[in-house]
């Protein structure tokens, strides 16, 4: 899946990072990020449910409609969830402490039932 992610974003201007969560104190300043091909939905790329439960777990809605430039957000979901492969990584970071660093994020953390997106969900948890 990896190599097809960067097959894809090799050809492709940009990738799109969509925010899970941004870092707050109820999250441990923790920030998840999701990463896909931004063109998924030009190249027809299949609808990732996976991905797209994830996203929804954390407290983000989806539209059906396409987003104008106006109404569009930086790090917002993608309009009809994601398509194509998507890759999730975790940062630390603390401004007021001047910290920032990558933190692993298992396999086992990307099931919409995780912890931490319980915590995304809360008022302040960051989703």
């Amino acid at each position: 899946a990896l190599i097809n992610i960067m097959r894809t974003t090799h050809t492709s201007a940009t990738c799109e990072i969509t925010a899970l969560t941004v870092p707050t104190p109820l999250n441990n300043h923790r920030a998840v990020s999701m990463y896909t091909a931004d063109d998924a939905r030009t190249q027809n790329l299949p609808y990732n449910r996976r991905a797209t439960e994830l996203l929804l777990a954390c407290g983000h809605s989806i539209n059906t409609a396409e987003a104008s430039p106006s109404t569009a957000a930086i790090g917002a979901a993608p309009p009809g969830g994601i398509c194509g492969d998507a890759f999730v990584g975790r940062c630390h970071d603390d401004e007021v402490k001047d910290v920032w660093e990558r933190v692993d994020f298992t396999v086992e953390e990307a099931d919409p039932r995780a912890e931490w997106c319980d915590v995304a969900r809360k008022q302040g948890g960051g989703g």
